[in-house]
């Protein structure tokens, strides 16, 4: 695929190129957990480790003596796609590149003009994932304070996935803190948040993983949720020039 202002010429077969319109094309982009056996690409983040040889609940296979630990890896996916049929796929070791690429898709796509948006392209969608996993908890807890423990179910892999985008937020969240220029209070607060997060996140994610799920870990991470979004949201109202909430109502308390 060659990208070219306004259009996409692409490789059909050897014989056979196709012009496509880029407003036609829709791209989503998609972090996945990989477990990598083979060589590490540099630019990789490893999320965690897991076993060659291991049991149903992760835990290391004892049947194998020369068991040893693999890197569980964040890749991304770019998916391009048209309602005539085109298909296209990437791989990509790096899924913050991907994340980035895509977001400098939508940009380039929207100054050509004329483009309406499809609802192909979902640079939000971790940050849409993640709310309905946090909502998930929550409406599973509602009408129980105070009475016993609820649970809340799941498949593996939908929460591996969740977690994931939970990857995907924090990375975005320190890269936007890094670029930006704020107040040392607000930036403050908004790492300390991040850090908070990322903590949370892998105790929970190792507990429910390892079998030893603790209510706890639980209760810790929904409140390092709250924490963040509300860091975030502090810190997205001073970039665009808007004040914090708090900020507003310790005014009008003077």
């Amino acid at each position: 695929m060659y990208l070219y202002p306004g259009f996409i010429l692409y490789r059909a077969s050897k014989e056979a190129f196709a012009l496509i319109d880029f407003c036609d094309v829709s791209l989503k982009f998609v972090s996945t957990e990989f477990t990598e056996p083979d060589i590490l690409p540099a630019d990789a983040k490893v999320i965690g480790k897991t076993w060659a040889k291991s049991n149903k609940d992760g835990t290391p296979d004892r049947r194998f003596a020369n068991n040893y630990q693999i890197p569980v890896v964040l890749y991304g996916s770019l998916l391009f796609s048209t309602q005539d049929g085109l298909d296209v796929r990437y791989l990509c070791s790096s899924a913050a590149l991907v994340e980035r690429f895509a977001k400098a898709w939508t940009a380039f796509r929207s100054s050509l003009g004329g483009c309406q948006e499809s609802g192909g392209d979902n640079t939000n969608e971790p940050l849409r994932t993640f709310r309905k996993f946090r909502d998930a908890f929550v409406n599973a807890a509602a009408g129980h304070e105070g009475k016993a423990p609820c649970s809340a179910r799941m498949p593996k892999e939908v929460f591996v996935r969740y977690m994931a985008t939970a990857v995907d937020l924090i990375a975005a969240a320190k890269e936007l803190e890094e670029r930006s220029n704020v107040p040392s209070s607000t930036r403050a607060n908004f790492q300390r948040a991040i850090g908070a997060f990322e903590v949370a996140r892998t105790s929970f994610v190792n507990s429910v993983l390892g079998g030893n799920t603790d209510p706890e870990d639980a209760s810790t991470f929904l409140g390092a949720v709250g924490a963040f979004m509300r860091a975030s949201k502090q810190f997205q109202d001073t970039l665009t020039g808007g004040r914090p909430k708090g900020r507003r109502r310790a005014t009008q308390a003077n």
